[in-house]
């Protein structure tokens, strides 16, 4: 047979049977939306059509990249088999103007199955000695098999110098580690299996989010987990991309428990560019505000109230110096908000708790602006030092040290505060 011109689609096949159809379409939109956007996921159930699938993408550069890449990738233990599709798939080809309707086609096949159930029953008293033999067969084959274990993890945001070797440095510390695989040509992506899905889940826990790179942290999800279905139109969407829409009909998603450095876009780290941060805040922003959904259902006026609302409180969270600092300990499951721990973390407290002291009655104690702004140079000198101490000790992983400097921040801050009101005051009676 002639090779197959390239083309929006490629089919699929070797695939694992003991895949529900959801979950494979989940996992395959998990692995090909890489390279590219796809417009829809075709996996088949019945008995013939089982281990298939089709994957369309809107580009054939994509579905192009897709076949080189991923033939014969293992996937849940099987390596998949995949070539360009013979024909256009209706959505392409309607785009394209070339779509005919074959109703006939499906009409004969119905015809047929009819015709078989008709004869069937007609025939139904000479078939009834073969209904153990039937039953028989149904209970050793079920129509739906478990899932198989997920045991591989799909890494991105790697550094573009991220060899095989320093993934395999990264990862061997983690028992059952059983192979590391890289996706030619895209550097920032890599796939690390494992012998079960209990070790795969424990290497997740340990390493996702870990700093690979000085501002620039790795992201792991165990295979198609983290998917989830777009309320609209029900297809799976990729949560590893930076969206707040379904790639597929674009309608507004929620996304209320999404990391806040995720949703603007930058690095998870405590240093950050002001600049980049808010250019990326007001993008989204003009996106997603409630103004653009006027028009719209009220679920999608409802949601983007609160992905507005979301990102208002995630911009303000990240530009802050100490809720920043303060939230990034709450990712590595550190609370601060219970004041019971505050003399613990701190140490020699009653020293620092008596400098507070001393600092505050300095505060009630000016009366002139140019003695409140020195004050305010200095306290705001001792904010930068404990913001670099702070930095350090977090990168080290030293959440003790890192705790220390954000109490004593929230301190310093309160003072602040109260030097920045008390010269406003000063500020305003002056100019009456």
């Amino acid at each position: 047979m002639a090779d197959v011109k390239p083309n929006h689609t490629i089919y699929i096949n070797n695939l694992n049977e003991k895949t529900k159809k959801d979950e494979l379409k989940k996992a395959l939109y998990a692995i090909f939306s890489q390279f590219g956007q796809i417009i829809d996921i075709m996996a088949f159930k019945t008995l013939k059509m089982r281990g298939q699938a089709h994957v369309i993408f809107k580009e054939v550069s994509s579905a192009t990249n897709a076949l080189r890449a991923m033939q014969g990738f293992p996937f849940y233990d099987k390596p998949m088999r995949i070539q360009f599709a013979r024909e256009d798939s209706d959505v392409i080809a309607k785009a394209k103007g070339t779509y005919v309707d074959r109703p006939k086609k499906y009409l004969l096949a119905r015809q047929a199955r009819q015709e078989k159930r008709k004869k069937a029953s007609e025939g139904g008293s000479a078939k009834k000695p073969r209904t153990d033999k039937t039953a028989g067969s149904k209970a050793t084959n079920p129509p739906e098999k478990t899932n198989p274990p997920n045991k591989i993890l799909f890494c991105t945001n790697l550094p573009e110098e991220t060899t095989e070797q320093m993934l395999s440095l990264l990862f061997n510390p983690y028992p059952g580690l059983k192979d590391i695989r890289r996706i030619p040509n895209r550097p920032n992506i890599a796939f690390v299996e494992f012998e079960s899905e209990g070790e795969a889940t424990a290497a997740r826990n340990g390493l996702n989010n870990f700093k690979i790179a000085p501002g620039q942290c790795i992201k792991i999800k165990k295979g198609c987990e983290e998917l989830k279905d777009c309320w609209k139109c029900k297809k799976a969407m990729d949560c590893l991309k930076q969206t707040y829409f379904c790639p597929t009909c674009s309608a507004i998603q929620p996304v209320e428990d999404k990391n806040f450095f995720e949703c603007l876009g930058v690095g998870q780290s405590f240093n950050i560019d002001p600049a980049v941060l808010k250019r990326n805040f007001l993008q989204l922003q003009a996106k997603i505000h409630p103004d653009k959904f006027s028009k719209c259902s009220n679920e999608e006026r409802h949601i983007s109230e609160l992905c507005s609302s979301h990102l208002n409180e995630a911009y303000k969270t990240i530009m802050e110096p100490l809720r920043r600092a303060t939230y990034l300990l709450q990712l590595k499951g550190e609370n601060l908000a219970d004041g019971i721990n505050l003399v613990k973390h701190l140490d020699t407290s009653s020293a620092f708790l008596i400098e507070m002291m001393e600092l505050n009655e300095e505060v009630d104690s000016l009366k002139d602006e140019k003695s409140i702004e020195a004050l305010l140079r200095v306290v705001e000198e001792k904010i930068d030092n404990l913001c670099q101490q702070f930095k350090e000790s977090y990168e080290s992983g030293d959440l003790h040290e890192s705790k220390e400097a954000v109490l004593k921040m929230g301190f310093y801050y309160r003072i602040k505060d109260n030097l920045v009101k008390k010269l406003q005051q000063l500020q305003d009676k002056s100019s009456l």
